[in-house]
């Protein structure tokens, strides 16, 4: 972050300077959340819109719905995937597919059905990364059911 502030400042040397772009603010964003940085990655990006006037894309967007999205904050990933359509900034199915995996990795297997059954039609198709979590997810849920009943007849 620091070496990341001093761009747009000139060089002592050689006068130059270097600006930041879409790229760049992505990189970042994404490396924040990666370490687990959400907040600043935010904020980031709203640095990005705000000082540079820069408009956050979908890879921007899909950077912050996953890093919310494996940390539980499920609501937050869909607040930015709906922002994501209000802005014009066309979700994916790396959009689709970090969602429906944060829903499921947290137990809201029905909560990414509704999900990916409101998307079908009006936004990003589902992939085979897409079906296989929900398979596996709802796999996981019957053989956990099996599994309690087999402990309370026992």
């Amino acid at each position: 972050m620091e070496v990341f502030d001093k761009i747009g400042e000139e060089s002592e040397s050689d006068g130059l300077s270097i600006e930041a772009d879409v790229v760049i603010y992505n990189t970042m964003v994404d490396g924040l959340c990666k370490e687990g940085r959400l907040e600043e990655g935010l904020h980031l990006m709203e640095r990005m819109r705000s000082t540079k006037g820069l408009a956050p894309n979908t890879v921007t967007y899909n950077c912050l719905v996953d890093g919310f999205s494996k940390v539980g904050d499920i609501e937050i990933g869909k607040e930015l995937f709906d922002q994501m359509n209000e802005e014009g900034v066309s979700p994916n199915v790396v959009s689709l597919n970090a969602l429906v995996v944060g829903m499921c990795r947290h137990g809201r297997i029905n909560s990414a059905i509704v999900f990916f059954n409101d998307t079908r039609g009006k936004g990003p198709k589902g992939n085979a990364a897409t079906y296989a979590t929900l398979i596996t997810a709802l796999c996981d849920v019957d053989n956990f059911l099996r599994r309690l009943i087999c402990l309370i007849k026992c």
